[in-house]
């Protein structure tokens, strides 16, 4: 698992910045429908 997302950063470091950004996007997303309820 670690190995292939090393792999992936490095070949892809764009991607992997983009994926970051989306999970952090669907915390927030959790979070606030959480906190709604």
């Amino acid at each position: 698992m670690k190995g292939g997302d090393t792999s992936k950063a490095k070949r892809h470091p764009a991607a992997d910045r983009f994926n970051v950004s989306a999970i952090h996007i669907f915390y927030n997303t959790a979070t606030i429908s959480l906190q709604i309820y």
